[in-house]
């Protein structure tokens, strides 16, 4: 009977296991050799090296660390599964922890403890480089000061 049977389901309680041959291995040496099989990494465990490298100078406020890890290929359920692989007890390394920021503010992601982060500088708060460089004339005062007419002639004291 296959328990996809929509008959009397009282009827799959009462079925048994049919061997229909010999094996030469042990139940030990099968599994033994289940266990032996490199792991794959699991997504969880990408994630959470993802973030530790991610949170490792700043902490983000948690839509910016969701939005830079879509862009890497993870999910936001597996962000949050690395992140509770952090908190394993008996790891040497930091936790990754989320914390809120006021009472209508957002969640900030980072490595624990959360006194010693070093927030992120606000894009809006950033120099614009581009009025920066059209401005920026650079000067060395320790520079020598020659009119166009006084520079000396370096071959013609053996430099070359």
């Amino acid at each position: 009977m296959r328990p996809n049977d929509r008959g009397n389901r009282d009827n799959w309680q009462l079925c048994r296991v049919r061997w229909e041959g010999t094996l030469e291995l042990t139940a030990d040496a099968v599994f033994t050799a289940e266990a032996d099989k490199p792991r794959k990494r699991k997504k969880a465990e990408e994630a959470e090296d993802w973030l530790r490298s991610f949170l490792a100078e700043f902490a983000y406020p948690s839509e910016e660390v969701f939005a830079a890890a879509e862009c890497d290929g993870l999910k936001r359920n597996q962000i949050y599964q690395g992140k509770k692989l952090s908190e394993k007890p008996g790891s040497e390394l930091p936790k990754i922890v989320a914390h809120k920021q006021g009472k209508d503010g957002p969640w900030w992601w980072g490595l624990c403890p959360a006194s010693g982060w070093k927030r992120r500088v606000p894009p809006d708060t950033l120099p614009d480089l581009d009025q920066f460089a059209a401005n920026f004339h650079p000067v060395n005062e320790y520079a020598p000061k020659f009119q166009s007419s006084e520079v000396p002639d370096f071959q013609a004291e053996g430099v070359n």
